[in-house]
């Protein structure tokens, strides 16, 4: 590995975690993080009519694979028939999961649904869910929910963790109990909502909107190509465990960030 990777004067990593599993498994050098990013989302019709009739919902968008996570999600709202769980998406775990589902009216299925009509199932929400079981590097989902200002309730592992804990925006929940307890209090207190909503818009026009992304990434080559040209060592020479700037992102020289 150490030989592949030699010649690499810089690796991007989507979030802290990735670069410290990286780190983890031997992996040496400039590692820098840099977010993956959702373009602005089109502004609401202004006749756009309620995706769920009154109902409040929260929803869930991805893969209905066993490793998102879904079915530790699904034995709260048979708990909460007052509040509805829409599902988004396709895959080889539906089947099982529709059927933990089946009797509970408030838990719907809506099968592949295309980006546009999407933007406006994000924005009507109470919160967005990201429950994923495995780690995920990122989770484009988050990018995608906070560019219209919904809030997120994601589990507490790997990536997800540290996107509330850096930029706010959401509730982390780390057992049943927990998510519960953030189902209840989001879909109870709008003004809370609302506050971690805003939050999560305001994360995402630094971080993880188009324009942002490109502005880092350019300031991200343009300066070590910049250094690289001078002769300037591209590893800061004080202590390797403390985080520099480089071009408005974290940049991480040795050690765990």
């Amino acid at each position: 590995m150490q030989k592949a990777t030699r010649h690499i004067d810089a690796f991007l990593g989507p979030s802290l975690f990735t670069i410290r599993m990286h780190r983890e498994r031997g992996i040496e050098g400039t590692m820098i993080q840099l977010p993956l990013f959702h373009a602005e989302p089109s502004a609401p019709a202004a006749d756009e009519g309620a995706v769920n009739g009154n109902r409040p919902y929260f929803l869930f968008a991805g893969r209905l694979e066993k490793i998102k996570g879904l079915q530790t999600v699904i034995p709260a709202f048979r708990e909460r028939p007052n509040v509805d769980l829409l599902v988004a998406g396709t895959g080889d775990f539906g089947g099982e999961l529709r059927a933990m589902a089946a009797g509970a009216a408030n838990i719907r299925f809506l099968g592949r649904v295309d980006h546009g009509p999407l933007q406006r199932f994000y924005r009507q929400a109470v919160a967005t869910l990201v429950t994923s079981l495995c780690y995920e590097t990122f989770a484009l989902v988050t990018a995608e929910s906070f560019s219209v200002g919904t809030p997120l309730i994601l589990h507490a592992r790997g990536s997800l963790a540290e996107i509330v804990r850096l930029n706010g925006g959401g509730i982390a929940y780390r057992d049943s109990e927990e998510l519960g307890a953030a189902i209840d209090e989001l879909r109870s207190d709008p003004t809370l909502r609302a506050r971690l909503g805003r939050e999560g818009r305001v994360a995402w026009e630094a971080e993880f909107a188009e324009d942002s992304f490109f502005t880092h990434y350019l300031g991200v080559v343009h300066e070590l190509l910049a250094k690289k040209r001078s002769g300037e060592p591209l590893t800061a020479a004080e202590d390797a465990r403390t985080p520099r700037r480089l071009a408005g992102r974290p940049l991480f020289v040795g050690g765990e960030p």
